[in-house]
């Protein structure tokens, strides 16, 4: 089940139609689409299920050959999703949007680790994978990579988050499990 604040129920998952297959009980991340429309979930099996965010309907979903699915995040255009896993297949591009489409791979994101991105405007994805604490950065777009960040760690990065309360601020957190 998805909760709203104040533990109010608004919708449950259906593993049903085009998502039967799906690993509902192993799941590794989940992500709303910036206009709150989609979720999409990852899994080990591995593959990646979309949903209707307000009425838990399933949407689609892609199955591919890879280790499992640690992360997935919406691209601006709320119609396409980056994700990455486990193994030396590195990170994709699916445009969930468009019937029978398949995973795109991103060149300048093989042989990484994602074990958790996020993405910001205007398609920048921002990935961590490196058990040294590494935090990379992609255009995913043009398929380009733009450099790293270094966190004080040799342990990596669990979770990311952006906090923007300050329009002429970014802030990039982390936390280390």
């Amino acid at each position: 089940p998805i909760y709203a604040k104040g533990a109010r129920r608004i919708a449950e998952l259906s593993n049903s139609g085009q998502l039967q297959g799906f690993a509902s009980y192993m799941v590794y991340c989940l992500a709303f689409s910036s206009d709150s429309r989609w979720l999409a979930a990852t899994s080990w099996i591995p593959s990646i299920g979309i949903w209707d965010a307000s009425t838990g309907a399933a949407s689609t979903r892609l199955s591919i050959s890879q280790h499992e699915l640690m992360s997935v995040a919406f691209m601006p255009d709320n119609s396409s999703v980056v994700f990455g896993g486990k193994g030396d297949k590195g990170l994709h591009v699916w445009e969930f949007s468009q019937p029978n489409s398949t995973a795109k791979p991103l060149q300048s994101g093989a042989d990484n680790d994602a074990r958790t991105m996020l993405t910001r405007r205007p398609g920048l994805a921002i990935v961590n994978g490196d058990w040294n604490g590494a935090i990379r950065v992609y255009d995913v777009r043009a398929d380009a990579y733009l450099g790293k960040f270094q966190q004080d760690t040799y342990a990596g990065a669990s979770h990311m988050a952006i906090s923007t309360e300050d329009r002429k601020s970014t802030r990039l957190n982390s936390s280390h499990t």
